[in-house]
C-alpha cells in the first residue's frame, strides 16, 4: 500500500514543477506555394530492407492555372518495376489545407491531407 506521505509530496511537486512536455512543431496549412519545391523532373533511387534497389522517375507539373500539382511516377527497375502512378495535390481555400489523391496501375487509391509541420511540408493519412 502506498504511503500517504509520498502521495502528498508527489501532488505538491506536480503543482510546483513546470511540466516536462515534449513540444511538437506547430502544424499549419501553409499556402498554395508550399509544395512548389517539388515541381520538376526527379530521378529516384531507393532500396527496401531486403536490399532490392530500384530506380524510377517522377515528373511534377502545375496544371489548371497553376492551382493543382500533377505527379506522374514510374518505377523503371527493381522489385516494383512497371508500377505507374499519379497524384493530384491542391490547396483548398474552404478548409485551408492541402489534399492529395494517389492512384496507380496496381489499383491503389490513397488520399492524404497535409501542410507544414514547423517548416517541413508533409502529407498524412
Amino acid at each position: 500500500m502506498m504511503n500517504l506521505k509520498y502521495v502528498v509530496i508527489g501532488v505538491l511537486l506536480a503543482c510546483v514543477l513546470p511540466p516536462l512536455v515534449h513540444t511538437q512543431p506547430t502544424r499549419t496549412a501553409g499556402d498554395s506555394t508550399t509544395f512548389d519545391f517539388w515541381i520538376g523532373e526527379w530521378d529516384l533511387r531507393w532500396s527496401f530492407g531486403d536490399s532490392a534497389a530500384g530506380h524510377g522517375r517522377n515528373t511534377l507539373t502545375k496544371i489548371l492555372d497553376g492551382t493543382v500539382i500533377e505527379e506522374q511516377f514510374e518505377a523503371l527497375t527493381g522489385s516494383i518495376a512497371g508500377l505507374k502512378g499519379m497524384s493530384l495535390s491542391v490547396f483548398t481555400h474552404n478548409d485551408g489545407r492541402w489534399h492529395q489523391t494517389w492512384v496507380d496501375n496496381d489499383g491503389s487509391y490513397l488520399d492524404f491531407a497535409g501542410g507544414l509541420m514547423g517548416d517541413k511540408p508533409f502529407f498524412e493519412r
